[in-house]
């Protein structure tokens, strides 16, 4: 999975490339959009004549865009291994920031129509700490954390991935007390508060011998 850097900018100029790149298929992603479209009518018309349930139907339009979401993800792994193998990056940025932009757009998609479904959450988290896209990873762990507000394994999951994927230990620790107010009877939510205290604790050890600090004066300043 090629991995873009953090200052790739989504701006409105990216946006018109990727609608304007014919090498991204731009039409086809079009076509496959408006196909979704027109099935919809047929399949809230076979649900109301008890042809395919509720849950077929959703069947059906959660395959559809997992395997979208499949052939994209293909699509870019296989541009990847082809520019490593030649050492060609004309255009590197462009090409995988519209892929990755239109993969993002369907996770979206699926989480609307799927909210329950905490492996569609968390394949997109994967995916977006893949790409490293880390403002917007951070923007989906608080969006899982909303559809999941009852579940204490997302509150864990999503302030793991603020720390070690995104560096942001503030977020972090605002992640688990919000988490501990909601579950103050969940002993996992407990155990990995410390743990993730621990690894910010060892983090900012790591940077006072950068820095030269006293690594006693940054226990007394987390104590406080």
């Amino acid at each position: 999975m090629g991995v873009l850097t953090q200052n790739l900018k989504i701006n409105n100029n990216s946006s018109y490339r990727c609608k304007q790149n014919t090498w991204v298929h731009g039409s086809e992603e079009y076509r496959s959009r408006n196909y979704m479209e027109q099935m919809l009518p047929e399949l809230e018309q076979l649900e109301r004549v008890q042809i395919l349930s509720a849950e077929e139907v959703k069947q059906v339009i959660k395959r559809r865009r997992r395997f979208e979401y499949k052939y994209e993800s293909s699509l870019l792994s296989l541009v990847t291994l082809r520019r490593d193998k030649i050492g060609y990056d004309f255009k590197k940025n462009e090409i995988d920031y519209c892929i990755s932009r239109r993969i993002n757009k369907l996770f979206r998609i699926l989480e609307h129509r799927f909210a329950n479904d905490t492996k569609i959450w968390m394949s997109h988290v994967e995916f977006l700490k893949n790409v490293d896209w880390k403002t917007e990873l951070s923007k989906i762990c608080r969006r899982f954390i909303q559809a999941h507000t009852n579940n204490p394994e997302v509150w864990i999951t999503a302030a793991k991935y603020e720390l070690e994927v995104v560096g942001n230990a503030d977020s972090s620790r605002k992640i688990m007390l919000e988490g501990l107010r909601f579950h103050p009877e969940s002993r996992d939510l407990f155990k990995e508060y410390f743990r993730l205290e621990m690894i910010y604790v060892d983090l900012l050890k790591k940077r006072s011998n950068v820095w030269g600090i006293n690594g006693d004066d940054i226990n007394e300043e987390n104590e406080r």
